[in-house]
């Protein structure tokens, strides 16, 4: 097979993509224009609905609540994995840090 023919495939899906991403600009609506019906749904029923007067911590915690749990979810995975590196290198890491920082253990007075 020649090397045009394998890269058809990922052009056109690549030309497929592209093409998604630029009509979704074009019915993207504009900035600050949206559906008020929403927010001020969420503006009257806060208290009834999540018995909270908070209106913020409502619509954070009870009508985006799964979508802060993945948020969350994401963060302390992230947070995991950081950690795990650092104990792979933890040894490494204090090795260095005891040659930059190791002082004589007798200080002599001239």
């Amino acid at each position: 097979m020649t090397e045009t023919k394998m890269n058809r495939p990922l052009f056109l899906i690549a030309l497929t993509l592209l093409s998604i991403f630029l009509l979704s600009i074009l019915f993207m609506p504009g900035f600050a224009d949206f559906d008020k019906k929403i927010s001020n749904y969420h503006i009257r029923n806060a208290l009834r609905d999540a018995n909270a007067p908070n209106v913020v911590s409502t619509i954070v915690w009870d009508y985006r609540a799964y979508d802060t749990l993945g948020e969350e979810t994401i963060l302390f995975t992230a947070a995991l994995g950081i950690y795990a590196l650092f104990q792979k290198y933890r040894k490494r890491i204090r090795k260095k840090a005891i040659k930059i920082f190791d002082f004589p253990k007798k200080v002599t007075k001239k």
